[in-house]
């Protein structure tokens, strides 16, 4: 490789696993592309596809996109790893490589593989990331569709306390109430994966499990998410919000990021508990939190439900991109 050639190639199975394992923790832009996220999903989310790597590097280092690799009867499709239980995703690059020069060449290679028979489609691409500008800049190329990903920034925060209040008031009619935060090392895969299954039980006990993404129902979703999450709590990028009644837990939040930008993964609430709005109580705790720190945000993940907006986030988007050749 001369000083200004760029290679490609795409790894597949065991080798785009042991590569991933190679990038630096700050190399990751987000949750969703660290190898704790990656890692996680390639083993034990096999229904979503294997593991597949796009990679250019040059003398500067390297640039890869994380992806899965699914054949069906439609023949070649690639998406990216995880997908779809990421909300954002962007290629990552080794030290100083040059993303001017690499991310077009990863993205020809992309369009390489649709021009081949291949299906690209790229899920939930962060608004302002790099693949993003790319994609956006070869539009005649792509189909691309935003999606809707409101944030809630400190001063923007709408909590009523007032209402807060008497809320918290009256769930503690019952007992001693506390929020806590489980977090670090203590938020181990058992604690993790214990969370994912009391939430598979709400959902059971009100009749409304189907309504649940395929995905979270498949017989390996908690594993997956107690060895992701618990991977990621170990570098402060995970933490469990927690209200509890004399120790029974009535409501949890899941939280994945750093602390002074986290989005809200996953909520669920004790159905006994339901008249009480658990959930909401302690939606309204972590906004109030967030008050407290203006400089912070709160990510809400895709879908623009009205509770979002009603708290004060304001749309930002994500994008959506399938290559046109590859995209039956």
């Amino acid at each position: 490789m001369t000083a200004d050639s760029v290679s490609t190639k795409l790894l597949l199975a065991e080798d785009a696993v042991e590569f991933a394992r190679t990038w630096q923790p700050a190399s990751a832009t987000t949750e969703f592309v660290t190898v704790e996220w990656l890692t996680a999903a390639w083993a034990h989310l096999p229904d979503l596809g294997g593991p597949a790597l796009a990679v250019a590097e040059d003398d500067s280092g390297w640039c890869a996109l994380a992806l899965a690799e699914r054949h069906d009867a439609d023949g070649r499709r690639f998406v990216l790893a995880g997908a779809p239980l990421g909300d954002e995703h962007d290629v990552v690059l080794s030290g100083n490589a040059s993303h001017a020069r690499l991310v077009p060449s990863l993205v020809t290679m992309l369009e390489r593989l649709a021009d081949e028979g291949a299906s690209v489609r790229l899920d939930a691409l962060t608004a302002h990331g790099r693949l993003t500008r790319e994609l956006s800049a070869r539009s005649a190329l792509w189909h691309l569709r935003q999606e809707p990903a409101p944030v809630i920034v400190g001063d923007r925060i709408c909590v009523n306390e007032t209402g807060h209040d008497r809320r918290t008031r009256r769930l503690s009619r019952l007992g001693t109430v506390s929020v806590r935060v489980i977090d670090g090392l203590r938020l181990t895969e058992a604690e993790a994966e214990d969370f994912v299954y009391r939430r598979l039980a709400s959902w059971s006990c009100r009749g409304r499990l189907g309504e649940l993404p395929r995905v979270e129902r498949l017989p390996h979703f908690p594993r997956f998410m107690g060895v992701a999450t618990s991977g990621l709590a170990a570098r402060g990028m995970a933490r469990l919000l927690v209200i509890e009644l004399d120790g029974r837990r009535v409501a949890e939040s899941l939280h994945l990021g750093p602390v002074a930008d986290p989005l809200m993964y996953m909520i669920s609430y004790d159905p006994d508990f339901a008249k009480y709005s658990p959930g909401r109580l302690l939606l309204e705790h972590s906004l109030l939190a967030l008050r407290a720190s203006p400089t912070c945000r709160l990510r809400t993940g895709r879908g623009d439900e009205q509770y979002k907006l009603a708290a004060g986030a304001v749309t930002e988007h994500v994008l959506t991109a399938r290559s046109h050749d590859g995209g039956r």
